[in-house]
């Protein structure tokens, strides 16, 4: 029995940059920890990036496979799967409406500045 994938929650960009870094290219936890972290996300424990690739694993977002390190020991390297990619693409739906009704927000929020400015009484 096939897992439903989680749906997108407003805060949940985590697993969209993991998604799009993988769909760059395939590449091992610690980088794509310090990718985040350049990004400015506040990553204060490494396996917060590990749970959550494993869980992404689970549900068949992301697959990984053992190579051998070339100066130490080998490293789990993960690949985005087709499933990932269209949840990829379902996240990207999603943050573009959410810019649709916030930019609506701001602009109610500008008129109502506006037209408190006019209202007001000198």
């Amino acid at each position: 029995m096939k897992k439903n994938c989680p749906r997108f929650k407003g805060a949940d960009l985590l697993s969209g940059y993991l998604l799009l870094f993988l769909k760059q290219q395939p590449t091992h936890g610690y980088l794509l920890s310090t990718k985040l972290k350049n990004l400015g996300f506040e990553i204060t424990d490494p396996a917060i990036i590990y749970r959550h690739l494993k869980k992404m694993e689970n549900f068949g977002l992301i697959y990984s496979k053992i190579h051998p390190g070339k100066d130490g020991p080998p490293k789990k390297v993960f690949y985005i799967t087709d499933d990932g990619k269209n949840y990829l693409k379902e996240i990207i739906r999603n943050i573009e409406n959410r810019i649709i009704v916030l930019k609506q927000f701001l602009n109610e929020y500008e008129r109502s500045e506006n037209n408190e400015d006019s209202n007001s009484v000198n």
